[in-house]
């Protein structure tokens, strides 16, 4: 009789890493103005003029990522490649439409361009909030940190981001 629950708890323990399911979205961010196209990721911003918008990217790989926004003529540009690791995070504040971000997976001894729909968590939260003279363009607003870390660098630099 003590075989069985033994079998019910392995048999559980077994089916439920086989079917994994990514970690949820933070409570209030929510999958929208962004979409994907030949693996890029675009992030729909201030198409009317109207109102920047704050995304939020997590690594979901077990491979560190380099984003980048690719420039068709970098002339003097700071360029726009940040690091990512696995499961850190990033916020990127946008003000334009169609702002294209590629995916770099880094390897050790290799780097290879990967599908950013198959390794990035994408959110914005509809009430994330600024003081107008702080609407700062399209810039990185922290890079690179765990989830906590990345809400307290925003409030430190004058946004405010509640589910």
């Amino acid at each position: 009789m003590k075989v069985l629950p033994l079998f019910i708890l392995l048999f559980s323990t077994f089916a439920s890493a086989a079917a994994y399911t990514p970690p949820a979205l933070p409570a209030g961010c929510y999958l929208q103005n962004s979409d994907y196209q030949n693996g890029e990721l675009l992030l729909g911003g201030n198409k009317k003029g109207s109102m920047q918008r704050i995304f939020f990217l997590q690594n979901q790989s077990a491979n560190t990522l380099w984003l980048n926004h690719p420039i068709a003529d970098p002339g003097a540009s700071a360029g726009w490649m940040t690091q990512l690791a696995p499961q850190k995070w990033s916020a990127i504040a946008v003000d334009q439409g169609d702002f294209a971000l590629n995916c770099v997976e880094a390897r050790p001894g290799s780097q290879q361009y990967i599908p950013c729909q198959d390794v990035l968590a994408v959110c914005e939260f509809q009430n994330a909030q600024w003081e107008q003279d702080k609407a700062p363009g399209t810039i990185w607003l922290a890079e690179n940190v765990e989830y906590v870390a990345l809400l307290d660098s925003l409030r430190r630099r004058g946004f405010v981001v509640t589910p």
